[in-house]
C-alpha cells in the first residue's frame, strides 16, 4: 500500500485516512470539502468531475454545456456503444416517452441474465438521459453525438477512468453511488486522491442547475 502521497497535500491525505490509516503527506495547506450546493459557474476551468457512474455525469455535462461551459467527458468508446444501443432499442419515429419505456423493457430483460447490474442500471440510466434530451430517437442520438464530440476544458470521468490521473480541483460527484464492497471502497478513495490541491464532495441534488 502507497504510505506517502506526493500528490495530494495534507487535507485531502487527512480526508483519505478512512481508507489509508497511515497515509502521510509531503505537501502541505490543501483543501477537502463537502459542498452543501454548487453554482456550475463556479467549476473552475481545468478541474474534474468524477463519479462512480457514467449516467450523473452526462446530465451534469448537459447542464454545462447549457451554461455555456467547456465539457469533455472521459471515454470516446462509451459514445458510439450508446448510440447503437439507442438505435437497437429504439425505431425510427419513436418519442421520448416510447423510446424510454422501450428503454425499461429491455433493462429488465438484460437484468435477469446478467451478473452486473449495477453497470446495467447505470447504462438504462444514460440511454433514458439521451432519450429525454430528444424528442425522437433520431435526436436522441444526435444528442449523444454531441455530447461525446465535445473536447472541453472541464474534464467528466468515472472513477476507473482518471485512475493515474491528476487534476488542481476536482469534485468527487455522488459519492454514494460508491457501495460497501472492498472494489467500490477502493474507487471511492483513488476519487478523493486525484486532486493535486482542491477535492470538494457534491451530491447531484445540490447541484444548482
Amino acid at each position: 500500500s502507497l504510505s506517502t502521497s506526493f500528490r495530494c497535500p495534507q487535507a485531502i491525505v487527512e480526508a483519505a485516512r478512512w481508507r489509508a490509516p497511515e497515509f502521510k503527506w509531503v505537501k502541505p495547506g490543501g483543501h477537502y470539502e463537502v459542498l452543501r450546493t454548487l453554482n456550475l459557474a463556479a467549476i473552475p476551468e481545468g478541474g474534474a468531475i468524477i463519479c462512480r457512474n457514467n449516467a450523473p455525469l452526462f446530465k451534469l455535462a448537459f447542464a454545462l454545456l447549457a451554461n455555456k461551459r467547456s465539457v469533455q467527458v472521459a471515454g470516446s468508446e462509451i459514445g458510439p456503444k450508446l448510440v447503437r444501443l439507442l438505435q437497437k432499442i429504439g425505431a425510427d419515429g419513436d418519442d421520448s416517452e416510447t423510446l424510454i419505456a422501450k428503454i425499461d423493457v429491455w433493462y429488465n430483460e438484460k437484468l435477469e441474465k446478467t451478473n452486473s447490474p449495477k453497470s446495467l442500471k447505470d447504462q438504462a440510466d444514460c440511454l433514458k438521459i439521451f432519450a429525454s434530451f430528444g424528442k425522437t430517437l433520431a435526436q436522441a442520438v444526435a444528442y449523444c453525438e454531441h455530447l461525446f464530440a465535445q473536447q472541453g476544458s472541464i474534464k467528466l470521468s468515472t472513477g476507473h477512468k482518471a485512475k493515474g490521473l491528476e487534476w488542481d480541483t476536482v469534485y468527487f460527484l455522488d459519492r454514494w453511488l460508491c457501495g460497501d464492497d472492498e472494489q467500490d471502497q477502493n474507487l471511492a478513495y483513488v476519487i478523493q486522491t486525484r486532486a493535486r490541491q482542491t477535492c470538494y464532495e457534491i451530491d447531484s441534488q445540490a447541484i444548482r442547475w
